[in-house]
C-alpha cells in the first residue's frame, strides 16, 4: 500500500523481498543474532547463534531455527542425521539459532514501534491455535497485560539494541514464566488477532525509501540470505 511516507510492502517473506528488490524499498529486521545476544533473564533458556554448517558440532536435543527467512523446518532436532536428513542441500552459510526445549503455555505476538508495542495478540495457548471454532482469535486481557508489561520491561532495560520496527513474539514458558520467543519482520509476520491499523503503523515504518534511510538505520537492513550449497 503506498502513502505519503511510502510504500508499505507486506506477505510472505521471500515474496516481499522479492517485490522491495523491484520498487527499490529497503526492509528493515532485527539481526539474526538478536535473540541470542538477550540475557537469559529475558529468554529464560540457553540460545546460540551458529550457521548450519557448524550443526555438527551442536549437542541435541535441541530447538533448531533458521534465523532468517524460513529454508527449512524449525522443530526439536534430536540428532545430527535427522538435521541433515532436511538439509543437506542447503547452505551451511545458513544463520540458525540453537536453544534448549522448553513447553510454552502460551504464545504472544506484538508489533513494536519505537520501543513501545503498540498491539499485542495470543497466538497459541497451551498448545493449540488461540482461535475459536468460529476463526475468531481469542483475547485474555489479563495475559495480553502481562504480555505487554513484560515486553515493555525488556524493551526499556535491555543494552541489547532493536529496530525502531518490528515483530517480538513472547510467551510463558512452563515453570519459567515470561520469555522471550523471537524477534520477526514486521513486513513478512503474519497479524493474528492484533489490531490491524496499529500493526500496519509498524509495517509501514518497516519498509523504506531509499531517501529515508539515515546512518543509524542501516544496521537493520534486511539482506537476502543464500540457500544455496
Amino acid at each position: 500500500m503506498a502513502g505519503a511516507e511510502g510504500l508499505a510492502l507486506y506477505g510472505e517473506a521471500l515474496f516481499v523481498r522479492v517485490i522491495a528488490d523491484q520498487v527499490g524499498v529497503t526492509l528493515w529486521e532485527a539481526s539474526h543474532d538478536w535473540l541470542a545476544q538477550l540475557p537469559e533473564s529475558y529468554t529464560k533458556r540457553s540460545v546460540i547463534a551458529t550457521t548450519l554448517g557448524a550443526a555438527h558440532q551442536l549437542e541435541l536435543p535441541a530447538f533448531i531455527k533458521p534465523a532468517g527467512d524460513k529454508a527449512f523446518e524449525s522443530k526439536v532436532f534430536v540428532s545430527a542425521p535427522e538435521l541433515a536428513a532436511i538439509t543437506h542441500d542447503l547452505s551451511g552459510q545458513i544463520d540458525i539459532l540453537v536453544s534448549e526445549p522448553v513447553n510454552w503455555e502460551a504464545e504472544f505476538r506484538s508489533f513494536v514501534l519505537d520501543g513501545s508495542v503498540v498491539t499485542v495478540s495470543p497466538y497459541m495457548l497451551n498448545g493449540e491455535l488461540a482461535k475459536t471454532d468460529d476463526g475468531v482469535w481469542q483475547h485474555d486481557p489479563s495475559l495480553e497485560e502481562e504480555a505487554q508489561s513484560f515486553a515493555a520491561q525488556m524493551l526499556a532495560a535491555s543494552e541489547v539494541p532493536f529496530p525502531p520496527a518490528f515483530v517480538l513474539d513472547l510467551g510463558i514458558i512452563s515453570g519459567q514464566g515470561w520469555a522471550v520467543l523471537e524477534a520477526n519482520p514486521a513486513w513478512g509476520s503474519g497479524i493474528y488477532g492484533c489490531d490491524p491499523d496499529h500493526a500496519f503503523q509498524v509495517i509501514r515504518r518497516a519498509c523504506l525509501l531509499p531517501n529515508q534511510i539515515t546512518d543509524a538505520d542501516r544496521s537493520w537492513i534486511s539482506e537476502w540470505e543464500s540457500w544455496d550449497v
